[in-house]
């Protein structure tokens, strides 16, 4: 009985359905088609919901955070400033090192070193010998294996003057190779180029006077300035009194340990050891 019931009922949703879609036969076969689709196109169907998997929505937040993370170690900079008062010294990742003048800033990747720099202002640079070093200014750029120069950069004029080896200069187009003892002046296109006597340019010179003063506050004053790390293998205590004018590292180091019968060895990466001259 309940096996009869049960086909009844299908049956009877089976006559529904073409009782639903059923054609009048007086009506002509375009009339026929756009009431079919009217009854289709009435019926309510529910929009499918595709659910993503839980682990697929955390794959796709780590691929954000890696993204955001590359950017910022691809663009991540590092600047140094000089003061309006003093210079700022910069030893970077190659050991080249900088001197940055007074209200000047410098800016170069911080993860990715690749020897190229920015400049606002004017610095002094002592280049480690490798690949090509590269100065970017707004008024032009300055290019570089490994020398000594300083650059000076206004709005639209660059200074450049070589101390030592050559530097290739570029500024609106023109292209102008300055060699040691000179410097050129490049305004809008239009070089001026000049000699130079000088070894250092006057913000790169450490000048200090010192009386009866303890080595290691002028070992510390050294090391602020030059960019280095000194070590002092000294049994007493030692005294210094003398004036200190120059740009030079080894200068400076030869005028302090001579004078107090002491000697000094530079090894990697700007380590110092001051020492007795019987050690």
């Amino acid at each position: 009985m309940k096996k009869d019931q049960k086909y009844q009922s299908i049956n009877q949703r089976i006559d529904q359905a073409i009782r639903h879609y059923r054609i009048p036969s007086r009506l002509d076969n375009e009339s026929a088609l756009n009431l079919v689709l009217s009854k289709i196109e009435g019926r309510q169907t529910a929009p499918n919901v595709i659910s993503l998997p839980l682990w697929w929505k955390f794959a796709g937040a780590a691929a954000v955070l890696l993204l955001a993370l590359f950017l910022h170690l691809l663009l991540a900079t590092v600047t140094f400033e000089g003061g309006s008062q003093q210079v700022a010294t910069v030893r970077l990742p190659d050991q080249s090192r900088v001197v940055i003048d007074h209200n000047s800033r410098l800016e170069f990747r911080k993860y990715f070193w690749n020897r190229q720099v920015s400049l606002k202002g004017s610095a002094y640079f002592e280049v480690e010998k490798g690949s090509r070093f590269v100065v970017s200014t707004t008024a032009g750029k300055v290019e570089v294996l490994g020398t000594r120069f300083s650059v000076k950069e206004d709005e639209n004029r660059l200074e450049v003057a070589c101390f030592e080896g050559k530097v290739k200069t570029s500024s609106h187009g023109n292209h102008q190779l300055v060699e040691a003892g000179t410097a050129v002046t490049m305004t809008d296109g239009k070089k001026t180029p000049v000699k130079i006597s000088a070894e250092y340019p006057a913000y790169a010179l450490f000048s200090r006077h010192y009386s009866n003063a303890e080595l290691s506050a002028v070992v510390k004053d050294i090391d602020h300035f030059f960019g280095v790390e000194t070590r002092l293998d000294v049994k007493t205590p030692r005294y210094f009194t003398g004036t200190l004018e120059t740009g030079s590292l080894e200068t400076a180091l030869t005028i302090v340990t001579s004078s107090l019968q002491m000697n000094y060895q530079i090894g990697n990466k700007n380590q110092i050891r001051i020492y007795h001259s019987s050690n």
